[in-house]
């Protein structure tokens, strides 16, 4: 992935990106998971998307090294927080959160707060993986432990809303986060799902 550094840089239209790898079992234990990786952009526009991941050299390789691709063609509609110290997507469109949810969650865990973090994060992930609503969901991040991020796509803003706000653990993990700030940098992102496509050439 950090070879790939440069040659995304140079990519015309693509605003920020990141190289992310992903955690064991379903995604969120600590342990990487050395097979699945993820790629996120956020793009000048569609045309420049398109080019890119249809005729680059970079997303051809990543092509040619892959057993299996999927693409999520997102439009952002809320968010708040910081991603290495900015907000990456400025333009939200709240008024076209309809049908599939899709979320991102972005957070810098402090040191001192590892261990209390991780020890939360099976009881969460398990009533996650329990949930009919959600059709996608990942653990996915920059750097094991510490740098951490998930994505998931959910039916629809309801069922999103009823997990968020009402699911036990999740709640309860939500409320100590806001108590004891174990995080030093956090991110969070809705988006519309415009589409979901089997391999990356558009």
């Amino acid at each position: 992935m950090k070879l790939a550094q440069k040659a995304l840089s140079n990519l015309p239209g693509l605003q920020f990106f990141k190289l992310l790898g992903s955690g064991a079992g379903n995604g969120f234990e600590p342990w990487p998971n050395w097979g699945v990786y993820a790629f996120l952009g956020q793009w000048q526009n569609m045309q420049s998307a398109k080019d890119a991941l249809g005729n680059s050299d970079i997303f051809t390789q990543f092509g040619n090294k892959s057993f299996k691709q999927k693409t999520f063609i997102l439009k952002p509609t809320s968010g708040h927080g910081n991603w290495g110290g900015k907000m990456p997507f400025q333009e939200f469109h709240p008024e076209i959160e309809i049908g599939p949810i899709a979320v991102l969650t972005r957070a810098r865990i402090k040191w001192n707060w590892l261990i209390p973090f991780w020890i939360k994060v099976p009881q969460v992930s398990k009533m996650m993986g329990q949930s009919n609503e959600m059709t996608h969901g990942i653990g996915i991040g920059e750097l094991p432990l510490i740098e951490q991020a998930t994505f998931s796509v959910w039916k629809n803003k309801d069922a999103l809303n009823a997990y968020a706000y009402s699911a036990g653990k999740h709640r309860e993990a939500v409320q100590k986060t806001r108590k004891v700030k174990w995080y030093s940098e956090e991110m969070f992102v809705r988006f519309n799902l415009v589409a979901e496509i089997e391999g990356l050439i558009l």
